[in-house]
């Protein structure tokens, strides 16, 4: 189920294994309140479906912002998701060495708050991921 498309991300839930799939979508020329607006919405989907587990497809990545307001970006989402009932995050990541250090840092960070319940691991293969992520529901049957 469509839950938000635009022209920054794609939001595909499928509710029997209660999975969220986030396409980013490659953008030249988005801004960061674009970018902060649509990670909001995305939290706010996460706690209106109470969704536990989250795949991030981030291979297309967005260079429309700087590393710098990317980084505030995501201190920002990572401390929203923290806040929500989610339990597993998959990550596809990009090919961006600089963003990529920044986001394991960060993910790093958030496990270790003790508010923080999310896992979180990085892929490399989507179907993989994706195996990873129905796992958690097998072990809450």
């Amino acid at each position: 189920m469509i839950l938000h498309k635009d022209g920054l991300i794609l939001m595909d839930y499928d509710v029997a294994s209660d999975i969220l799939v986030v396409k980013w979508l490659a953008s030249k020329t988005s801004s960061s309140s674009e970018l902060s607006y649509t990670m909001k919405l995305l939290v706010d989907k996460i706690r209106s479906y109470d969704i536990k587990n989250l795949l991030i497809d981030a291979r297309e990545d967005v260079i429309g912002i700087t590393d710098e307001e990317y980084v505030e970006i995501n201190m920002t989402f990572a401390q929203n998701l923290a806040s929500t009932r989610l339990q597993r995050v998959a990550r596809l990541g990009t090919t961006n060495t600089n963003r990529e250090n920044f986001v394991q840092e960060l993910a790093e960070d958030v496990q270790a708050l003790p508010e923080a319940n999310v896992v979180y691991q990085e892929f490399q293969d989507e179907t993989i991921a994706i195996q990873w992520l129905q796992q958690n529901g097998e072990r809450s049957s």
